[in-house]
Formats: C-alpha cells, structure tokens, sequence
C-alpha cells in the first residue's frame, strides 16, 4: 500500500483492455500474450523520455503516423513511402520503415545490424541468443517476410528451452521483436546461462536485466530508422 499504488491501479484496470487490443491487431492467438517479457518490456519503458515514450507506445499499438494511416484520413496524402523508387510503389506502414530499400534507411539499419552481435556479447548475453537475435534480427529487416528458421545443435545448453523460445517468438512475430514483444522464454535462457557460469557475478547479471537492454535496443533501432 505504500508502493506505486496509483501506478498498479491503472495498470490493472487498462492491462486487459490492452492485452485484448494487441492479440487483435497483431493477429495473435487468445494465448500468445501470456508468451510475452512484459516485464522487460516495461523496465525498458521506464527509462524512456516523454517524446520517446508517446512515439514507442504508438508504435506498440501501431498509431504512429505512416502514409498508410493516415492516407485512410486525407485523401491527398498518399500510401505509399516518398523515401522509395519509385515513390508510392510500397505501402508505408511500420513494419515497412524498417524493411526499407531507401539507401539512407538501409544503411543506417545494416551499420546498426552490424554491431549487434558485439554489443550483446558486451551485455554477457548468453552466446545462443546472440546467434539467434541477430540472425533474426538480420533475416527480418533485409527480408519483407516474417520466415525465420534457425538450427539449434545438438549439444546446446538449455536446448529444449532454446526450441520453446524459438516457437514463442515465432507464434509472437520475430518483426514484433522491434516494438519490444519479446518471449520470456529468451530471459529464461539467459538465467539458465548465468546460473552454469563460474565466477563472481554482478547483480546486474539476471535474464531480467538483459531483457530490458534488447527492449531497449528494438526501440533505438526502430528511432534510428523513424525520420
């Protein structure tokens, strides 16, 4: 009672109206939801801006302000995206200002791609999701579709939670990985990563923790392309 009372109130109260409205837009099953890292998501959250953090809750909802929507509301604005060639030939929605061909977009988007497997290995993250986030993460943007497979050897540690991790996020979209709908399943492997090490750990070294650093990574990739 002596907590964010106000805070939990509202969380309570809006939480399934929320959870309702994500199943339908991105097309998830009634159960997917349970699925996600809220958690992460929301401790990435918190640390946001107020100019940061209206643009990534449009984006979770899929408000933000792309051709494609608001071409429905003005019938002089055009759906298609002014960056492509040529212009008006693709759709802008959200998903599209990631897998943008514009030479600015894209390149921008594959020097961002290019040192993500670095900076994961930076935040200790095990070396599995590594692969496994920057493949995807690489398939998606260079790709238009939502197809990703991955290999996972025999000898991996925690390899059947690997496999659910992959199903998850599957079931999730990998694409949605950009507006911060992780499975929890990726925290989960990380602990599991954490509890096998030797050594002196800090007490940043939880799946919780590394969870909140790729939320928070999605959402720096998505501002970088967002202009």
């Amino acid at each position: 009672m002596c907590g964010r009372l106000q805070e939990d109130i509202c969380f309570c109260c809006s939480a399934p109206t929320l959870l309702s409205y994500w199943t339908e837009r991105c097309s998830w099953k009634d159960s997917t939801h349970h699925l996600l890292d809220q958690s992460g998501a929301d401790r990435a959250i918190s640390r946001l801006d107020s100019a940061n953090l209206t643009r990534v809750q449009k984006l979770r909802c899929g408000w933000l302000p792309v051709n494609r929507r608001l071409s429905r509301e003005d019938p002089d604005r055009m759906a298609g995206c002014a960056a492509c060639r040529p212009v008006d030939s693709v759709d802008k929605t959200v998903d599209h200002v990631l897998q943008c061909l514009s030479p600015v977009r894209r390149g921008l988007l594959t020097e961002r791609l290019s040192s993500f497997t670095a900076t994961l290995r930076e935040w200790k993250t095990a070396p599995i999701i590594c692969q496994i986030l920057s493949a995807a993460a690489h398939h998606w943007i260079l790709t238009p579709w939502d197809d990703f497979e991955f290999h996972v050897p025999d000898d991996t540690p925690s390899r059947q939670l690997v496999l659910s991790a992959i199903k998850a996020q599957a079931e999730i979209g990998w694409g949605l990985m950009f507006r911060g709908f992780l499975s929890s399943d990726w925290r989960r492997i990380q602990d599991a990563f954490f509890a096998q090490r030797t050594g002196i750990s800090g007490k940043l070294d939880t799946g919780q923790h590394c969870a909140r650093q790729l939320v928070s990574w999605y959402f720096e990739a998505f501002h970088i392309a967002w202009f």
